[in-house]
C-alpha cells in the first residue's frame, strides 16, 4: 500500500465516523478522501 492509499483509507474511516455522528464535517473529509483515492489510482 502506498502512502496515498493509507491516507485515503484513514480519511474514509473518519468520514464514516463523522456520518454516524451526523456531523457536517463529513463533507470535507469525503472530498479529501476522493482526491487522495484519485491520486493513488493515477
Amino acid at each position: 500500500m502506498s502512502a496515498l492509499e493509507i491516507i485515503a483509507a484513514l480519511l474514509g474511516l473518519a468520514n464514516v465516523a463523522l456520518l454516524v455522528r451526523r456531523s457536517v464535517w463529513n463533507y470535507p473529509f469525503c472530498i479529501a478522501m476522493d482526491r487522495f483515492t484519485d491520486a493513488a489510482a493515477a
